[in-house]
């Protein structure tokens, strides 16, 4: 579906810069002159996975478990973003980035000390506010124009839940709890990509990012005070990978 996409934009852009592009006008078209500003819109996929998963602090293989994979915990998540942007010299902006990914949840078993767990987690929710910079190559007149950039900022992370069912020594029990607690932690990275200029103040925009932010703690599985008997480990940090394509209006 992405690649589909994407052809049919690049096929649209040629159409259209066969009429009127960059490199007929020079650079006075340029939609990177210093004092511009921009407003752009994406969307695309977000591949993600934690660096590691550890069982819990102080207990045992036994009693603690590691959390699943991000793949096997939540499907591939798509990305929106959006972003206004101001160029403060000729081929560097400076830009505020708002994202917005979402991934469904998965069902996930296993068993541990002879007692299945079967797990059915809640979707994946995520918001990223960044501030970043971004250089653009400019080739003569061409009116593609290759970048990169790197941004920091703050991703607040929605609780996932989790509905299970645990079946053990001749019993079963439901129960719904949240796995990952809510969480707001420092983000950011790097990104790349080509800024294509259709027309005066209109570009199509391909951007592929790497992504990292901190570690989630997850919570008891079984939990029957006094006795604690299944806890669930952390994870380490998470890495992401957005790509997307948009478009970028320039004024």
């Amino acid at each position: 579906m992405f690649s589909k996409l994407l052809t049919t934009s690049l096929l649209l852009s040629s159409v259209l810069i066969s009429n009127a592009n960059a490199e007929s006008h020079g650079r006075a078209w340029s939609s990177t002159n210093a004092g511009k500003f921009s407003a752009s819109a994406n969307v695309g996929i977000m591949p993600a996975f934690y660096m590691s998963r550890k069982t819990p602090n102080n207990t045992t293989a036994l009693t603690g478990v590691k959390p699943p994979e991000f793949s096997k915990q939540f499907k591939m998540p798509f990305d929106l973003a959006g972003e206004l942007g101001y160029v403060v010299k000729n081929d560097l902006e400076v830009f505020y980035n708002f994202d917005w990914s979402h991934g469904g949840g998965k069902t996930y078993n296993f068993t541990q000390n002879g007692v299945t767990f079967d797990q059915k987690f809640s979707k994946y929710n995520a918001y990223g506010n960044y501030l970043g910079a971004r250089y653009y190559f400019t080739f003569k007149c061409s009116p593609v124009k290759p970048f990169v950039g790197a941004k920091i900022g703050i991703l607040s992370q929605n609780s996932v839940k989790v509905n299970q069912t645990v079946t053990g020594f001749g019993a079963s029990q439901n129960t719904n709890f949240a796995y990952f607690g809510k969480k707001n932690s420092f983000a950011g990275g790097f990104q790349v990509g080509v800024n294509w200029q259709l027309l005066k103040n209109v570009s199509l925009v391909f951007k592929a990012e790497a992504l990292a932010s901190f570690s989630r703690k997850g919570t008891f599985l079984i939990n029957r005070p006094p006795v604690q008997l299944f806890k669930v480990g952390s994870t380490g940090g998470q890495f992401s990978f957005p790509i997307t394509l948009g478009v970028r209006f320039t004024l």
